[in-house]
């Protein structure tokens, strides 16, 4: 058990406010990773076979024109559902500094109980 509470203090800040304390290096590797997340997304949902010819090379030529649209549709969900974690991503920032905001609120109104 105190082993587990010692993991934590690694992993979690001391105190939860909008500084970011961590080293540069991470927040660039972590917009580097939102950019790429958004890029493939938007591969899926705009490329003629979904990237699933022309990338995952899906032989949609050996399917039936129904299976290959299928294909194309799950590739294409698969974007969608991309683009909104990589918009997740880019919002982190401001729902964490909206976040902050209201624990600091709530903690100054309980130190006035």
């Amino acid at each position: 058990m105190k082993g587990d509470k010692l993991v934590l203090e690694k992993i979690l800040p001391s105190q939860v406010d909008n500084a970011y304390s961590g080293h540069r290096l991470s927040l660039v590797f972590f917009y580097f990773i939102t950019l790429l997340t958004i890029c493939r997304s938007c591969v899926h949902i705009f490329a003629g076979d979904g990237g699933a010819q022309s990338i995952a090379t899906i032989p949609l030529d050996a399917f039936t024109q129904g299976g290959a649209e299928g294909v194309i549709f799950l590739f294409a969900q698969w974007g969608i559902a991309q683009l909104m974690i990589g918009l997740i991503y880019l919002e982190q920032k401001s729902l964490m500094h909206h976040w902050t905001d209201g624990v600091r609120e709530l903690s100054w109104r309980f130190s006035k109980v």
